[in-house]
């Protein structure tokens, strides 16, 4: 007992160090490959990880499957699943995900809402449930948090879009509250042609410096897409290719750390059209 006890607690500086307790995280691994510049994506399946105003105006059941081993440790294995149905002008959006090993396990799930105006405007909510626990009889904790999201086209080819994360300033655990990480992100897209996307963002934890983020995305011949993109504190390097056809998605990603090494990450997309009301269907 007193050693899984001594596992337990460097297990867990070790994931502080590497991983904020319930932190933002990123969504899928075509955002990974592009160092998690997402803000400014557009009809983005992983809306509900990344800025929940970017799902807004999907006009297909979108749903994604997620997987990663960071730093190639079995305990810090990270499992997410997303989904997207549009209704009408509106579209909702869920996740669920866990992080961590049978001593130290945190799971989070959400449901949002996001919505287009004019075209050109976008946004969404989405509101998360944390819980993390901790083996031996240590507990567990349950919290709650709210993020917020917009988007606004300025043309055909630039986006520009700004979230919120834990705007409620939410703690979880009940003797020793942390706080789960309050980030501001503001990110702008540029996309000159239909094979070419240029994203980067700056994110800022309230309790850290600024973090820049930049990507760039080429896809040939609709099918395969080549991704690379880096980040700054700490500084990281990704890269990642990404397989689309008809409606089902195949993406991977690495990410490098200068002193932790590795992080391969593995996602599934499948996109379902919407059944489509015949004449005399809307007639009745």
């Amino acid at each position: 007992m007193k050693i899984k006890a001594i596992a337990v607690y460097f297990v867990l500086c070790f994931t502080l160090f590497v991983h904020a307790g319930n932190d933002k995280g990123i969504g899928g691994a075509r955002m990974i490959g592009l160092a998690g510049a997402n803000t400014a994506i557009r009809k983005d399946v992983w809306a509900g990880y990344n800025n929940p105003a970017s799902v807004a105006g999907i006009d297909k059941y979108a749903f994604g499957a997620g997987f990663e081993r960071r730093f190639l440790l079995q305990e810090l294995q990270y499992a997410q699943l997303a989904c997207a149905i549009p209704v009408q002008k509106a579209t909702f959006i869920g996740t669920a995900s866990t992080f961590g090993f049978d001593l130290y396990r945190e799971t989070s799930a959400s449901l949002g809402y996001a919505r287009s105006f004019h075209e050109k405007y976008h946004a969404g909510a989405s509101l998360q449930v944390h819980n993390t626990a901790i083996g031996e009889n240590y507990g567990s904790a349950y919290s709650y948090t709210l993020q917020l999201g917009t988007q606004i086209n300025l043309s055909e080819k630039i986006v520009l879009g700004a979230d919120v994360y834990n705007l409620t300033r939410s703690s979880i655990g009940k003797q020793f509250k942390e706080r789960i990480p309050t980030v501001y992100s503001l990110g702008i897209s540029y996309q000159p042609n239909k094979q070419c996307l240029i994203t980067t963002m700056i994110d800022k934890d309230v309790d850290f410096k600024p973090r820049l983020r930049g990507g760039i995305e080429y896809t040939f011949a609709k099918l395969l897409s080549a991704r690379i993109g880096a980040s700054t504190n700490p500084d990281m390097a990704y890269a990642g290719l990404g397989f689309f056809y008809k409606g089902f998605g195949l993406d991977f990603a690495m990410s490098y750390h200068t002193y932790l090494g590795f992080t391969p990450n593995l996602s599934l997309r499948l996109d379902i059209n919407k059944v489509k009301k015949t004449t005399e269907e809307t007639i009745q």
